[in-house]
C-alpha cells in the first residue's frame, strides 16, 4: 500500500493501481495502459520534441506531463486520461524550467525542481490553476544531488531526499518540509545511502531503500506530525 512515484523515468502507475502512463518513444508522446487487459492508447500529439516526465492526479483521471521541445522552452501540461481536455499549464520563462515530480492529494499544485542555467535550483509548488510557482527550499546548481519528492498523504509535507552538500555522488539523507511555512526537518540522517520510496496511505510511515547493511534493502520509519517516532525497520533484505 505504498503509493507509487512517477517522474524521471518517464513512468508512472496510477493511484487507483488501473494505469500505467509511459512514453512512447518512438513518437515522444504519453500514452497510457490498462493493466488488466494490456489495452494501451496514446494521449498527446506532440508534433516536436518528447514527453519526458509524467504523474498521476490524485483520482488517477488525469497526467501532468513535462514536454521538451526540439525547439523552444521546457513546458509543463495536463491532460485527461481519455485523451480529452489537454492544455499548457507552465512555460519555461525568467523563473527556468519546471520538473513535475508528484501532484498535492488536493489537485491543486504540482511539486517539482524549479531550474534555472547557470543559478541555483529549487523544490518549487506549481498551482495548476493559474501555473504560478513559488520557491520553497534551494537544492543546488542544477539539481544535483536532489532525488525523489512526494507529498505526504494530508498535503501538509514534502518528503524529499538528498545530498547534505548537493553534490550527486554523495550519500542522500531524508527531509520534511512543510508545504506552507519554511520549516524543515532532516528525518533520516545517516551516513549510509537513503532514498525515498513513498509515504504510506495514512501518513504513518515512511518507505525508503537504504544500503547501510551493505545491500540495498527497503525500510519503514515510523512518522508522526512531522517528526519520526522511533527507529527504521527492516522490511525487505536485499531489494
Amino acid at each position: 500500500g505504498i503509493k507509487k512515484i512517477g517522474g524521471f523515468d518517464g513512468q508512472a502507475v496510477s493511484p487507483d493501481g488501473r494505469l500505467i502512463a509511459y512514453v512512447d518513444w518512438s513518437s515522444g508522446d504519453a500514452g497510457v495502459m490498462e493493466i488488466a487487459t494490456g489495452e494501451k492508447r496514446r494521449l498527446t500529439n506532440v508534433d516536436k520534441g518528447f514527453i519526458d516526465m509524467i504523474i498521476f492526479s490524485p483520482d488517477s483521471k488525469r497526467i501532468a506531463f513535462g514536454w521538451y521541445k526540439d525547439i523552444g522552452p521546457y513546458q509543463v501540461g495536463i491532460i485527461n486520461c481519455d485523451g480529452t481536455g489537454q492544455r499548457l499549464i507552465y512555460e519555461a520563462g525568467t523563473e527556468g524550467s519546471f520538473w513535475p515530480i508528484d501532484w498535492a492529494p488536493d489537485g491543486k499544485s504540482i511539486v517539482g525542481l524549479l531550474e534555472k542555467e547557470a543559478a541555483p535550483s529549487f523544490l518549487a509548488v506549481l498551482q495548476v490553476a493559474e501555473g504560478s510557482v513559488r520557491s520553497v527550499k534551494q537544492i543546488g546548481m542544477s539539481g544535483e544531488g536532489m532525488g525523489r519528492a512526494q507529498f505526504s498523504p494530508d498535503g501538509r509535507w514534502i518528503a524529499f531526499d538528498r545530498s547534505p552538500s548537493a553534490a550527486p555522488r554523495e550519500s542522500r539523507d531524508i527531509f520534511l518540509l512543510e508545504t506552507e511555512g519554511d520549516k524543515e526537518v532532516p528525518l533520516i540522517k545517516h551516513p549510509a545511502d537513503d532514498r525515498l520510496l513513498g509515504w504510506s496511505p495514512g501518513g504513518k510511515w515512511i518507505l525508503f531503500s537504504s544500503d547501510r547493511s551493505g545491500s540495498w534493502d527497503a525500510w519503514l520509519l515510523p512518522v508522526e506530525d512531522g517528526q519520526a517516532t522511533g527507529e527504521p525497520i527492516l522490511v525487505k533484505h536485499d531489494f
